[in-house]
């Protein structure tokens, strides 16, 4: 009787554990919801000193390497219309390593290796787009000839976009069926038949080039820790969407 009476309460004992503790008992269905998610606020880049206000100077030959770079997404737009973030701001690109140098009498930042691209998704109205998120072959320079960085330096210079796959290509997410993909193809035969297919995929899958802007928010001068935000317009990555991304967010890293 006992036992049978146990049994009985088990599943109102379930109820209640689920009700107090609230692990494991339902599960995020939000749109852009990533295991990334902490106690309800979604992981980023780390935040600098709000005062960190000093000057970092590179003399010529000196060479600064962080390895914790991290670059944040926080708004895009695609061909000149706002579009949100909805798969992506919640995984920050990084972190990938750098490195500061003084070239010709100016400040310059290059990525050297590490995660630099990131997938990402947009909506725009009803429609989703797949987008490349990526700072691959970052090489920026200041416009001003000086040896230092300060909150008044700005970066400017290019990235290298490498293309997501074909439109045959049936990513993790599904999101090609957004771009009209009917089926998934290996790799084609390089003669015969499918020689001119396999010509026209690599087409689509030509490296292209975009802009990349840094302004210099926050130096601290004792951890080597330059942030602040930054500007990217770069295509795509997908042939089937063209038109330029603009992506605006933040930047960090400590160099050393």
């Amino acid at each position: 009787m006992r036992n049978t009476s146990l049994l009985k309460q088990l599943p109102i004992l379930t109820l209640g554990m689920c009700a107090v503790m609230l692990v494991g008992c339902s599960s995020d269905k939000t749109i852009g919801a990533s295991a990334d998610r902490q106690y309800d606020k979604p992981a980023g880049c780390p935040q600098p000193p709000s005062d960190a206000r000093g000057v970092l100077t590179l003399s010529p030959g000196t060479v600064k390497k962080a390895t914790n770079v991290c670059f944040e997404p926080v708004t895009a737009s695609y061909g000149g219309k706002p579009a949100k973030i909805i798969w992506g701001s919640t995984s920050p690109l990084g972190p990938f390593t750098a490195e500061l140098t003084n070239q010709d009498g100016s400040p310059a930042l290059v990525a050297v290796r590490g995660r630099t691209g990131t997938q990402m998704t947009l909506q725009q109205g009803s429609a989703r787009i797949a987008v490349n998120f990526n700072v691959n072959a970052m090489d920026v320079k200041s416009e001003v000839k000086t040896a230092d960085i300060s909150t008044s330096t700005n970066f400017k210079g290019s990235v290298t976009i490498p293309p997501l796959r074909g439109l045959n290509y049936l990513d993790s997410r599904g999101r090609g069926s957004d771009v009209g993909y009917d089926e998934a193809l290996g790799l084609y035969a390089s003669e015969g038949e499918y020689a001119e297919e396999a010509t026209k995929e690599s087409a689509e899958r030509e490296v292209e080039d975009g802009e990349l802007e840094l302004q210099v928010q926050t130096v601290d001068v004792q951890t080597g820790t330059v942030a602040g935000n930054f500007i990217s317009k770069q295509p795509t990555g997908l042939a089937a969407l063209k038109g330029e991304l603009e992506i605006k967010g933040r930047f960090i890293g400590t160099f050393q």
